[in-house]
C-alpha cells in the first residue's frame, strides 16, 4: 500500500493538484494551456507496475476529462505522445536523442501558440524540460521540479549506459521494452504478504 500511495501522490495527485490550482486563473482570462505527459503505460498494460500503470492511465483520463469540461472557457489540456512512445510512430531512424526530445517540446510550444510555459518535470521531463527552459527563458513562468534525472552526475549507471549502445540499446529499449520493465521492477518494493492478504 506503501509504494501505490507514493506512486499515486507523484505521478497523479500531484498532476490534479497542480491543475486545479492554475484553473482559476486561465478561466478568468479566458484563455490557458495545460500540457501533461503520461506515459505509454497509460494507453496499455506495462511491466512497469500496477501502481505505475494506474496513474497514468489516471492522468490521460483528467487530462481528457479537463479538456472536456474547460474547453468552452478557453482552457486547452493536452497530453503529448513522444515520437517512439505509446501511440506514436516507432520510426527506425528517428533520432532518441535529447536534443530531438528538446526539439519536438518546442514544435508543440510553437504549434500551441504558447506564451508562458509552467514547467512541471517529473523523471526523463526534467533534462528535457530544463533543455527547453534554457533555450526559451522567456517563456518560462514557475517550475516545479520532483523526482528527475536532469542533474549531473559523475558517471551514468551502467544499466542506463546499456540503454545507448548501438544496435544493443535499440534491442533492448524498443524491441523489448527492457527499459521501462526494468525501470519497473526497481521502483516496487517486494516483501511477504501477510496471512490476511493471501
Amino acid at each position: 500500500d506503501e509504494v501505490w500511495d507514493r506512486v499515486l501522490r507523484v505521478n497523479l495527485t500531484a498532476v490534479m493538484r497542480l491543475t486545479r490550482a492554475v484553473l482559476p486563473a486561465m478561466v478568468e482570462r479566458g484563455a490557458g494551456t495545460i500540457v501533461n505527459v503520461s506515459s505509454e503505460a497509460g494507453l496499455r498494460g506495462s511491466a512497469a507496475g500496477a501502481a505505475y500503470t494506474a496513474s497514468k492511465h489516471a492522468v490521460i483520463g483528467l487530462t481528457r476529462s479537463t479538456a472536456f469540461f474547460y474547453a468552452g472557457q478557453g482552457v486547452r489540456c493536452v497530453a503529448p505522445d513522444h515520437i517512439g512512445m505509446g501511440l506514436s510512430e516507432k520510426p527506425a531512424d528517428y533520432p532518441y536523442t535529447l536534443e530531438t526530445r528538446i526539439a519536438d517540446i518546442e514544435a508543440l510550444v510553437a504549434s500551441l501558440g504558447l506564451k508562458r510555459v509552467h514547467l512541471v518535470v517529473h523523471d526523463w521531463g526534467g533534462a528535457i524540460g530544463f533543455g527547453f527552459a534554457v533555450r526559451h527563458p522567456d517563456v518560462i513562468g514557475r517550475v516545479v521540479i520532483m523526482n528527475t534525472a536532469a542533474f549531473a552526475a559523475q558517471r551514468i549507471p551502467f544499466r542506463i549506459a546499456l540503454c545507448r549502445w548501438p544496435v544493443v540499446g535499440p534491442l533492448i529499449v524498443r524491441g523489448g521494452n527492457g527499459f521501462a520493465r526494468r525501470a519497473g521492477t526497481m521502483a516496487r518494493e517486494r516483501r511477504n504478504l501477510r496471512t490476511d492478504e493471501r
